[in-house]
């Protein structure tokens, strides 16, 4: 080798802007700029913000914590949301949730979840409780379905089932009552999976291609052949233009009693204003849709959702519909079966992002600050079966029934293993070679150790995914001895310089922890090797 060849200093910032399966590999000339936002080829259990001091640096995600000491128990539904309640103690924030057809009750100052009673008052048409000679009341038992999709307005809840209707339940008493349409005020719609509040008028929808309102400030009152002069009326629509049938709905998300965005699994649509007065029907897309009734979220007044070819977000005024997913992870959101997945999304105020869950190993994290997707992996029994939006937080039901929120430092007292890949680098022109002669490394003075491994290939997709196999194995307890051509120990701070002496024409470094890390900066010198051999 000449001596006067210079080695190449490649000094590589933490990918921020999230994992792409669809980009150019390499790492790009402008590496070194402090404002280029790099992407990664693939990582999990990775966010782009340290998890000490959420500085913009990169490092392992914000684990998981217990909400509550007890548990809900097996048997866990979809059923699941958080009302303020009055109690002796003041207002405060319930949890309700349907396991195996019981209600299940906690209160944020609680640490074990009760069985509310399945219980009501009977009443006569006019409301007034009906009571014994004795001066007791009447007591009739009612049944919660094993299944139900929950929505609230003030201090009652809902439980809207399609065979058993819609229940209502008081949480400061735990009452349960069915809702019923008054003597001659029509009838509340059957088989119905959804609902909503809008203009204080209860929604319903699922059933079939209808969308169904109450009575404004009356949920009794299913009359839709009142005078047409009459703005609080019950209403009932479907979305479709005249003279088509409409698809069954699968989702009615209201915003500020201004807006209703209603859904399909294939088009978008939005009521503006009063529907029995002078509100308006508009199409937002005929080809967008919601997949299923959980596949949504509400943040910063905007909705994400799963359609049929990928992630998207809207303002909830209809405006601005965009795919978030096509630029870079276009395969992972396509073509999910919601009949064969339980499709869950949610959003925490905490980390800033939106989580869509999709079943154990493709769930992922969109990051509201940079638009970066991350994939996300937990324990078996971590795994959402539930999300409940709490306030500020997102709360995740697990399969083994606790309630955990991201405020820790490991996932519940397991570690969380975390992998990054970063590159692919060129080691030298095209048919040549290059030799990997140092490695250099800055992490967080307060994180754990880092296991580097080099992956090298003849070409930068062969590099990644070699690279991306050997995690995989990885995660499955298998070797990797045959995948990697050399590896060591980074720790937290300024690392000691290592030597690795790696020819290859792409090198990958993977970098690999079960414990908290933080990314500071990553330099690579490569010296010319020679042609490819």
């Amino acid at each position: 080798m000449p001596r006067n060849v210079k080695p190449r200093q490649v000094e590589i910032p933490f990918p921020a802007a999230g994992v792409s399966t669809s980009s150019a590999y390499g790492i790009p000339t402008d590496a070194h700029d402090e404002e280029a936002e790099l992407l990664t080829p693939w990582a999990a259990n990775v966010s782009p913000e340290g998890p000490f001091d959420r500085r913009k640096r990169g490092g392992s995600r914000v684990g998981l914590t217990k909400r509550y000491s007890g548990t809900f128990g097996a048997g866990l539904t979809e059923g699941a949301i958080a009302l303020p309640t009055a109690t002796s103690a003041g207002v405060r924030t319930v949890v309700e949730l349907v396991v195996d057809g019981v209600l299940q009750i906690m209160d944020d100052m609680d640490t074990t979840p009760t069985a509310a009673p399945l219980t009501g008052d009977l009443l006569t048409e006019a409301g007034v409780i009906i009571e014994t000679e004795a001066g007791v009341n009447i007591i009739v038992s009612d049944t919660m379905p094993t299944a139900a999709y929950m929505i609230g307005t003030k201090s009652m809840g809902y439980a809207i089932d399609p065979t058993l209707g819609v229940r209502s339940i008081d949480a400061t008493t735990g009452v349960i009552d069915t809702l019923v349409a008054r003597t001659d005020l029509g009838e509340l719609p059957g088989d119905v999976t959804l609902g909503c509040f809008y203009q204080n008028r209860l929604v319903l929808a699922g059933a079939d291609n209808g969308f169904w309102m109450s009575r404004q400030n009356d949920y009794e009152d299913w009359n839709y052949g009142a005078e047409l002069d009459d703005p609080g009326r019950a209403v009932a629509f479907q979305l479709s233009e005249a003279g088509y049938i409409g698809e069954t709905g699968t989702a009615a998300i209201p915003f500020r009693d201004r807006y209703l965005l209603c859904a399909t699994a294939s088009s978008l649509w939005i009521v503006t204003g009063n529907p029995a007065a002078d509100g308006t029907l508009r199409v937002i897309s005929k080809t967008v849709g919601i997949l299923s009734s959980k596949a949504y979220v509400v943040a910063n007044e905007h909705c994400y959702f799963l359609s049929d070819d990928g992630l998207y977000r809207i303002a909830l005024d209809g405006t601005g519909l965009k795919n978030l997913s096509e630029e870079f992870v276009p395969l992972e959101f396509r073509d999910v079966d919601p009949a064969a997945t339980t499709i869950l999304l949610g959003f925490d105020f905490e980390t800033r992002a939106v989580y869509i869950f999709m079943g154990a190993s493709a769930d992922w994290m969109l990051d509201l600050k940079t638009g970066g997707f991350w994939p996300v992996v937990f324990q078996a029994d971590h795994e959402p079966d539930v999300l409940i939006q709490y306030q500020d937080e997102m709360l995740m039901v697990g399969a083994d029934g606790y309630v955990r929120s991201f405020t820790g430092s490991d996932d519940d007292g397991s570690d969380i293993a975390s992998h990054l890949l970063v590159g692919p680098v060129q080691g030298a022109a095209i048919l040549d070679t290059g030799l990997l002669s140092q490695i250099a490394a800055h992490l967080g003075e307060d994180g754990g150790a880092v296991t580097w491994r080099i992956v090298v290939g003849d070409s930068a997709e062969e590099a990644v995914e070699t690279a991306k196999t050997a995690i995989s194995r990885h995660q499955s307890s298998l070797s990797v001895s045959g995948y990697i051509k050399g590896s060591g120990t980074f720790t937290a701070g300024w690392n000691r310089v290592v030597r690795p002496r790696i020819s290859a024409p792409w090198f990958v470094v993977w970098l690999e922890s079960t414990d908290q890390w933080a990314y500071e900066r990553i330099t690579l010198q490569i010296l010319p090797a020679g042609r490819k051999r």
